[in-house]
């Protein structure tokens, strides 16, 4: 009987137990309650056209429609455009009410007009009532209001020589005939003989240029004729170099076909070539009224005239009607004068060197009108001597002499002259004024030499125009030039 008292008892209060986790867990029981997430995806906004373009680097004027397409889940709220980085006030777009993923087309005006011409760069952002925003792609645009200026002439003159074809032989007095066009009016125009100016013509437009060349001033023998056009613009054309063969006289030896230099000019006639190999003659040399090229074979270094005793090396007298001499590459020992010509008569020298013990000498004279360039006077009483003529020295350089240059023509002003070197003279002038293109340095000759080292100043620094065999410009001195001897 105690046993089943005891275990009712224990049936008892494993049921009250039972009871109370039941309330228990009917009391701790709580509802699941579901919030929405918040809007973090932003406003998709795109580029649809402009002016009915589509595209990046679009080109507009005047007024232009822009169109673009912007949507969001959440509804937009706004729109701008950015121009350049800035956002005006105008160029907001309030946006329409847009249902959940569904596309809406905005257009917006941009009037060009009140810009400037150049690019821009256009910048489209959407807002959404979440308070996101959408960027669109850059767009780059170029506005042209403006008439642009027409291109500058970049184009050059066109010459098409016509005559004296291209290998030709000629003699005594050629035409020169060739077209010149441009589409600019054409300034002015130079003829090259080689690489040396021998004509300066006045545009004509587009014309047809005809020039009458004496030959004979020039050695037999190939020449290279080129032709340079300039245009208002500035561009320069040049026609094609075309190679001539001069061939205009004969050639009298010294001392194969006559003893003398002077044998030689008495037997020439006008238009003939004197030419001298290399050695010492003394004597003194007349012209003889005679239009010659009297020229060494193998330059002034090897060549030498020995005048002392006479009063002039060379004398250029009065030929009739006028008398043309040239003189090329000899190395001159005078007595009084190195060269002298007289009036009426004309006289040409090419890279000859004067030299004397500076007592009463001069190198040059010029009385009659004359031309000399890439010369060297060394040691002389006046180097060159223009009296009451027209005269042109170009590159030469004159040193050791009580006055360098001695122009009694200056207020006249007929002498041209300029990129000559002087150096260790008494005075450089006398009665004409320096020119701004003349240098005042030590020339830097090499050893028991007049040629120059390769740092001296003279190098390259003589008149643009005149040129040196190998294109470059002129070398001041005896060694420089179109006729000079480039064999050592």
């Amino acid at each position: 009987m105690y046993l089943t008292t005891l275990h009712s008892i224990r049936f008892i209060y494993l049921f009250c137990v039972l009871l109370l986790l039941a309330a228990i867990l009917s009391c701790t029981e709580e509802k699941t309650i579901l919030t929405p997430l918040p809007d973090i995806r932003p406003p998709v906004v795109e580029w649809v056209s402009v002016d009915g373009k589509i595209g990046s680097h679009i080109v507009v004027s005047n007024s232009v429609e822009i169109v673009i397409t912007a949507f969001d889940e959440s509804g937009l709220d706004s729109i701008r455009i950015f121009k350049n980085g800035f956002a005006p006030d105008l160029w907001r777009i309030a946006s329409r009410p847009a249902a959940p993923l569904d596309d809406t087309l905005y257009t917006f005006t941009w009037n060009t007009l009140s810009d400037s011409d150049g690019v821009y760069t256009l910048e489209a952002r959407a807002y959404d009532k979440a308070g996101n925003v959408g960027i669109s792609p850059n767009l780059s645009i170029k506005v042209t209001n403006t008439t642009p200026p027409p291109p500058p002439d970049r184009t050059p003159p066109i010459i098409t020589w016509l005559a004296p074809f291209a290998g030709s032989t000629v003699r005594d007095t050629v035409e020169l005939c060739f077209l010149a066009r441009d589409e600019s009016p054409i300034d002015s125009l130079k003829i090259y003989i080689d690489g040396e100016i021998e004509f300066v013509l006045a545009g004509q437009g587009d014309s047809l240029y005809a020039v009458r060349w004496n030959s004979w001033r020039f050695p037999n023998g190939r020449r290279i004729v080129e032709i340079r056009a300039w245009d208002s613009a500035g561009n320069i054309g040049v026609s094609e170099p075309i190679g001539l063969t001069v061939d205009n006289h004969r050639v009298l030896w010294v001392p194969d076909d006559y003893t003398t230099i002077q044998g030689a000019i008495n037997a020439s006639r006008d238009g003939d070539t004197v030419r001298v190999r290399a050695g010492t003659y003394r004597e003194g040399v007349r012209s003889g009224g005679r239009n010659i090229w009297l020229e060494s074979e193998n330059g002034p270094e090897q060549t030498i005239i020995n005048g002392l005793g006479w009063n002039d090396v060379i004398r250029i007298d009065v030929g009739s009607p006028f008398q043309h001499f040239v003189i090329r590459g000899f190395t001159l020992l005078p007595d009084f004068n190195g060269i002298a010509n007289n009036f009426g008569s004309s006289v040409t020298i090419y890279n000859c060197i004067i030299k004397g013990p500076r007592t009463d000498q001069n190198g040059i004279v010029f009385v009659g009108e004359g031309f000399a360039a890439n010369c060297i006077i060394d040691s002389v009483d006046w180097g060159f001597y223009i009296q009451y003529t027209k005269a042109t020295v170009y590159n030469c350089i004159i040193i050791n002499c009580n006055s360098g240059y001695h122009d009694v023509t200056y207020y006249n002003n007929w002498t041209e002259y300029g990129c000559n070197l002087f150096w260790n003279n008494t005075r450089n002038y006398f009665g004409g004024a320096p020119r701004t293109t003349d240098i005042f340095d030590n020339p830097q000759f090499l050893p028991n030499s007049y040629r120059l080292s390769p740092n001296s100043p003279a190098i390259d620094a003589g008149n643009p125009n005149i040129l040196d065999k190998n294109g470059t410009i002129s070398d001041i001195g005896a060694f420089g030039g179109p006729y000079s001897y480039i064999n050592p």
